[in-house]
Parts: C-alpha cells; structure tokens; sequence
C-alpha cells in the first residue's frame, strides 16, 4: 500500500465515503504498486454478474447459450475494405 503521507485519499476518508453511500465493500487499491487493483476488479465483475442473473431474467438466456458468439471485427475496417472491391 501507498504510504501515508503519499495517499491521495486517507484510508478513513474511502471507508468513510463508502458507508455514506450505502457500498458494503471498500477495498483499498494502490496505483503505485497495483496492489489488490485486480482483487478488486474481480469483486466488482462478480458483484455484477451476480445483480444481472438476480435481477434480469434475460440475463438467463444469454449465458445458457453456448453456441451463439459476437464478432468483434470492427465494422468501419470491413466496410472501408468492402468499399473498394469490384
């Protein structure tokens, strides 16, 4: 962790931001050293995953359907290429 007198926020000050807005979890993260950056990123990816499976039935289908995928090729790129063929 960041040493005191180097901190951006003081530890007491997140804990403190965090219960006033009702979040039930703090975790302090250092930039400097990237300490507990990917813990937290993984609570927070877990903590949605598991809102949208609570909370939209749709969610279901989606996850249940292994067979279907996304293509990520970007559409500008394929259509400045398709542009010019004859």
């Amino acid at each position: 962790m960041d040493k005191d007198d180097e901190r951006e926020v003081p530890e007491r000050i997140g804990k403190s931001f965090a219960n006033e807005h009702g979040f039930d979890y703090f975790l302090e993260t250092s930039a400097l050293d990237s300490t507990n950056v990917e813990n937290l990123f993984q609570e927070v990816a877990q903590r949605l995953t598991e809102a949208m499976e609570f909370n939209d039935e749709r969610f279901h289908t989606y996850s249940h359907n292994q067979n279907q995928s996304i293509s990520l090729v970007d559409r500008v790129q394929e259509q400045a290429n398709n542009c010019c063929r004859r």
